[in-house]
C-alpha cells in the first residue's frame, strides 16, 4: 500500500471496522479532527490518505484515544462504572446545557419556560420528549425540577413542615 493511495469510505469502513454511515455521520457532526476530515476526488466521493489513517495521529490513534469502540453493550470491566454513567445520562444534553439548566431553575424559571429555550438546541424529537429525559436527571440526582402548570399558575412543591406550619396558622384562624 503506497502513500498516495486513496483509501475511499467503504475501505476505510472495513479497517475501522465501523459502517460507513457511521464515518459519515462522524464527518457531519464535526466529530473527526479537522486533519482527518475526508478529501473529495473529481466525482466527490471521499477518500482518506494512509497517513491519515494509519499515521501517528490518524484515525485508528484517534479511535483508540477516545475509546471508540463499536457498540454500547461491550466495555471494559474496568470502566464500567463510567460506561453505565454515561449511558444513564440524557443523550442528547452536553455539561453545558445541563449547568444551564440547573442556573434556570435556580432563577425560578418555569418548566415551560426552560423547555421552551433548549428544547431548539438539542436534537430531541419532541419537546416532551426532552422534559422527560431532564426530569429523570434531576430525580436521579435529587435536585429539584419545576412543576407543570396548573390552572395558570406554578404548581410549587412545598416542604412537609411548610404544610404543617400552614394547617396550624388556618386552625388558629390566623393569616
Amino acid at each position: 500500500m503506497t502513500q498516495t493511495k486513496k483509501i475511499y469510505i467503504n475501505e476505510l469502513a472495513k479497517i475501522v471496522n465501523r459502517r460507513s454511515g457511521t464515518i459519515r455521520k462522524w464527518e457531519a457532526e464535526g466529530r473527526l479532527p479537522k486533519g482527518l476530515m475526508p478529501k473529495r476526488d473529481k466525482n466527490k466521493w471521499r477518500y482518506w490518505t494512509h497517513t491519515q489513517i494509519f499515521g501517528s495521529n490518524g484515525i485508528i490513534v484517534w479511535m483508540r484515544k477516545n475509546d471508540m469502540r463499536p457498540g454500547r453493550l461491550m466495555t471494559d470491566p474496568d470502566k464500567e462504572n463510567d460506561h453505565v454513567h454515561n449511558l444513564r445520562t440524557p443523550k442528547y444534553l452536553n455539561g453545558h446545557q445541563i449547568r444551564g439548566v440547573r442556573t434556570m431553575v435556580e432563577h425560578g424559571r418555569s418548566r415551560e419556560y426552560i423547555l421552551r429555550k433548549l428544547y431548539p438546541r438539542t436534537r430531541y424529537t419532541s419537546p416532551d420528549a426532552l422534559e422527560s429525559a431532564l426530569v429523570k436527571l434531576f430525580r436521579e440526582n435529587d435536585w429539584e425540577f419545576p412543576d407543570r402548570f396548573i390552572n395558570g399558575k406554578t404548581r410549587v412543591k412545598v416542604s412537609d413542615d411548610l404544610k404543617r406550619l400552614e394547617k396550624t396558622i388556618e386552625a388558629i384562624g390566623g393569616m
